[in-house]
């Protein structure tokens, strides 16, 4: 029984909760192994005869470097986590086995993980008769989405840093604007009193408005990490050339595993989220300040 996941989050630290899922899963096998030995080893020492059921768990861990080079170990789970938690950049991938046996009764499961998939897969048919196979199935299945509100209103988290900035320089501008014409220095000739307070108004207000759709911040450069598929969406007609647009489906189909390129992106989102938080106090101080300057421009 195979299941793959999509549009799902699995950080570093995600990563180690999951090894320490499948390593409960281990010392619970090994208990019940050494209970089955003690088992034989006092009926041995009774006289009686009672055979230990052949109870054994075994985990492979393995990765697979940038460089293509592939390193395991064997039931050192403490390996794995410090390879994840110190070199997570130099892996292109991870693969998890599991072997075990209740009386001879085996099943193995796998868990295989790149960048942008991972799958787990069961020996056992029904997967119901799998209690680590269920284990996994839900601990993923709750991991969060990776196309979340920080994607899906990415133009939004892009925009507010660069009005936080084009709403100081709208400011700036139509109040230097108006200074000038009220004292006279421009060399136009304003005959209505309310000309000269509506043109700086409209100065604030267009400046504003195209700086926020012009201006790069940080954010729009730590949006480039996500390395959105383009898929085309019609043409411009006016300057002869096609548009794409950002493949949100193909993004959902995907899974973020932070390992290699996306080791950064739990830095990337939790940056780009505290740009946004801080942009937005900072548009609401300015657009309470350009309020009190409009209001300014018309009692001067």
């Amino acid at each position: 029984m195979e299941k793959k996941f999509t549009n799902k989050i699995l950080t570093q630290e995600n990563i180690i909760e999951l090894v320490n899922i499948i390593e409960s899963y281990y010392k619970d096998v090994k208990a019940l192994q050494e209970e089955e030995r003690s088992k034989e080893k006092t009926a041995k020492a009774k006289g009686e005869y009672y055979f230990a059921k052949n109870v054994y768990a075994d985990i492979t861990y393995s990765l697979t470097l940038n460089n293509n080079e592939t390193i395991k170990e064997k039931n050192d789970p403490e390996w794995f986590k410090d390879n994840i938690k110190t070199s997570a950049k130099s892996i292109k991938e991870f693969d998890i086995y599991v072997s075990a046996s209740n009386d001879n009764k085996f099943e193995s499961l796998s868990i295989y993980a790149t960048q942008k998939r991972i799958d787990i897969n069961s020996s056992s048919l029904d997967i119901g008769k799998n209690q680590l196979f269920r284990e996994i199935e839900n601990f993923l299945g709750n991991l969060p989405a990776r196309y979340d509100t920080l994607v899906q209103k990415d133009n939004i988290r892009k925009i507010v840093p660069s009005l936080s900035i084009s709403l100081i320089i709208g400011i700036i501008l139509s109040a230097v604007f108006f200074v000038l014409s009220k004292l006279d220095i421009l060399p136009f000739d304003f005959s209505n009193d309310y000309i000269i307070p509506l043109i700086s108004t409209a100065i604030l207000v267009l400046v504003s408005f195209i700086g926020s759709l012009l201006i790069p911040t940080k954010n729009h450069s730590l949006y480039k990490n996500f390395k959105f598929e383009q898929v085309y969406s019609g043409y411009d007609s006016e300057k002869y050339r096609s548009i794409y647009k950002n493949d949100y489906n193909q993004f959902k189909n995907e899974c973020e595993i932070c390992i290699g390129d996306n080791a950064k992106m739990p830095e990337v989102r939790k940056q780009i989220a505290k740009n946004f938080a801080k942009s937005k106090k900072m548009v609401y101080i300015e657009l309470a300040i350009s309020v009190v300057v409009i209001i300014l421009f018309f009692v001067l």
